[in-house]
């Protein structure tokens, strides 16, 4: 995705995944945000210099489940992003990615040829929502990107 969408972007990841070999280095260096999932105290910590990033006008990629899917299907989101989006009044864009399990299965390091298909949606503004429409923004999202795994037949 970084290497195909047009913006400065920085990537939210798992904080675990900044002490790999080679990934984390990169990961650090490049600018990426670690969300560290320790606590929830630490986890707001975390999105609040997502939240920086956004301010400055960079856009921050946030995985709403949280976490790599291991059957391929999209599952419940995570209110964290959208908290985000919401508070620094950042349009959501989705963007669904199908096919990065085959490629780089989970638990692997080897990667496998193969298709991998990325949709960018229109902008889901979040311009005057508050914590109590997360859970309306989120089902919004969670359908865009749904129809895409529909179309694919990985519902």
């Amino acid at each position: 995705m970084l290497g195909y969408l047009p913006a400065q972007l920085r990537i939210a990841a798992k904080k675990s995944l900044f002490r790999v070999p080679f990934m984390g280095w990169h990961l650090a260096r490049a600018g990426h945000i670690p969300i560290d999932r320790s606590s929830t105290e630490n986890a707001v910590a975390s999105m609040q210099r997502a939240a920086s990033y956004l301010r400055d006008g960079i856009c921050a990629f946030i995985f709403p489940e949280g976490t790599r899917s291991r059957d391929g299907c999209l599952h419940k989101f995570k209110k964290g992003g959208f908290k985000l989006a919401i508070q620094s009044k950042a349009p959501i864009i989705p963007i669904t990615i199908i096919g990065s399990r085959q490629v780089l299965p989970p638990d692997e390091i080897i990667f496998r040829a193969g298709p991998i298909d990325m949709y960018v949606d229109e902008p889901i503004p979040t311009e005057g929502l508050s914590d109590e429409d997360i859970e309306v923004l989120m089902e919004k999202v969670y359908n865009c990107m749904a129809k895409h795994f529909k179309e694919k037949g990985k519902s």
